[in-house]
């Protein structure tokens, strides 16, 4: 249920456009990339996630030496991390980027999260009795 779109129309950068800070290790992938298709299931009806969904922009915020990416509207962050010893697009609040608290994960390799756009992901889903 995730779908990353390049977002060309609004400022993504292409493959020429990556920059990479070799001495400080620092990489950087699109400026922008798009997650659509993840829906939340409440009360037997599934309905867009907007936590989720939408345009999440590259940030100056860096994590295992990648750019964190913040959600356009909604209090979301992607960054990179070692999850269970596999390298990973992590994605989940802003307030945890760099722990192991997340909504879901991605193994990749990818400089950007656009890069880890067929990627299987593995979701958590937490409820409450």
């Amino acid at each position: 249920w995730w779908l990353y779109t390049p977002a060309t129309s609004y400022g993504a950068m292409g493959a020429d456009d990556v920059d990479f800070d070799f001495e400080g290790a620092t990489k950087h992938g699109a400026a922008m990339v798009h997650v659509s298709g993840a829906v939340l299931k409440q009360n037997g009806m599934a309905t867009p996630y907007k936590g989720v969904n939408g345009y999440f922009l590259r940030t100056d915020h860096m994590c295992s030496g990648r750019a964190v990416y913040a959600h356009f509207i909604m209090p979301t962050a992607m960054w990179f991390a070692n999850t269970g010893g596999k390298t990973s697009w992590c994605l989940g609040p802003k307030e945890h980027v760099g722990t192991g608290s997340m909504w879901g994960f991605v193994p990749s390799l990818g400089i950007g999260p656009e890069e880890a756009a067929l990627g299987e992901w593995t979701i958590f889903s937490y409820t409450t009795a």
